[in-house]
């Protein structure tokens, strides 16, 4: 039997504002919804946290629990214009643009029930932004740890499959 992962959901005290923030900042659309529950095509969900107890484990949720338990990532080419958009909302930041040790640069904030939230540039962005800073793809290769030829199809989108652009 092959399982297979699917998505996530994450469980919320305050749906609608985990709603306008996962919409209305960060451009989610709702494939599917409920009153207690929202399924978005890229493939996570929330659901309301007190709901999920009592209908899933048939108890009262628990308060409080550790923000570093779980973490939502997406990708965005544009991290400035993502960031500012964010200011913009008052979105809470853990930290603000960083480059990660394999040069990737992202930006952690909360959701409004403390979840942590990551956007990144994808790999290919960041490829390209190396190469355009002059790295070569030997060094590109080696700062980010991607294998040359991938950094190498990168250089050269023509020979990517379509799902790596």
């Amino acid at each position: 039997m092959l399982i297979r992962y699917h998505s996530c959901c994450v469980f919320v005290d305050d749906i609608l504002a985990c709603r306008d923030f996962y919409e209305g900042v960060l451009g989610q659309v709702a494939e599917m919804e409920y009153e207690k529950y929202v399924s978005y095509d890229s493939g996570f969900s929330i659901m309301d946290r007190a709901y999920t107890a009592e209908t899933v484990l048939g108890r009262a949720a628990g308060s409080g629990r550790d923000p570093l338990a779980f973490e939502l990532y997406f990708e965005a080419m544009d991290i400035d214009a993502v960031v500012e958009r964010m200011r913009e909302r008052g979105v809470e930041f853990v930290h603000p643009v960083r480059e990660q040790p394999w040069r990737q640069r992202c930006v952690r904030v909360l959701d409004p029930d403390g979840n942590i939230v990551e956007i990144a540039e994808p790999l290919v962005a960041t490829v390209r932004r190396l190469l355009e800073q002059g790295l070569s793809p030997e060094e590109v290769s080696e700062q980010t740890t991607l294998p040359l030829d991938m950094v190498q199809g990168i250089a050269d989108p023509g020979s990517l499959p379509d799902c790596a652009h």
